[in-house]
């Protein structure tokens, strides 16, 4: 029987300020979030269900400040865990703690080859290229990365190349 997977809106708190936002995103987020002991409750049912994939997602995933212990845990009780990010915050460092940690896949949103449109739909000057710093440090420790690009009739072109 094939399970389901689960994409995890860890926080609506973002760094970014992104025209297309699906949550409304935002530095401060707009909803409250799950205390972490909720969290962690839910991780352990996620455990249990034995359920095979988590996507931890947002908002921007790495503003949680214990998203470390949510994945950990996740990843402890044998659930594989992608992270789909910005990857705006994706430095070496925090690249080899997610290696350290398992995390099976980085998904990471790149919208043009063109970093002023870019920077423009992201709504912040150099998203562009601390998102590619994110694809670089991610590839470098070893972790699978994906582009994620949010089409429009703007970069549509781009797609198609």
């Amino acid at each position: 029987m094939l399970k389901p997977i689960v994409f995890w809106n860890l926080t609506s708190r973002c760094n970014l300020y992104c025209q297309h936002c699906y949550t409304s995103a935002s530095p401060r987020g707009w909803a409250a979030e799950l205390s972490k002991a909720e969290a962690l409750n839910v991780v352990s049912d996620i455990i249990e269900l034995g359920l095979p994939l988590v996507t931890l997602t947002g908002g921007e995933p790495l503003l949680r400040d214990d998203f470390w212990d949510i994945a950990g845990r996740l990843i402890e009780g044998g659930v594989k865990v992608a992270v789909s990010t910005n990857g705006t915050l994706i430095s070496e460092d925090v690249a080899v703690k997610l290696a350290k940690l398992g995390v099976s896949y980085v998904g990471i949103s790149l919208d043009s080859v063109n970093p002023q449109f870019h920077d423009m739909f992201r709504g912040v000057k150099g998203a562009f290229n601390r998102a590619l710093r994110g694809v670089e440090s991610s590839l470098k420790a070893g972790i699978p990365v994906g582009l994620r690009m949010t089409l429009t009739r703007y970069n549509v072109g781009e797609a198609l190349l």
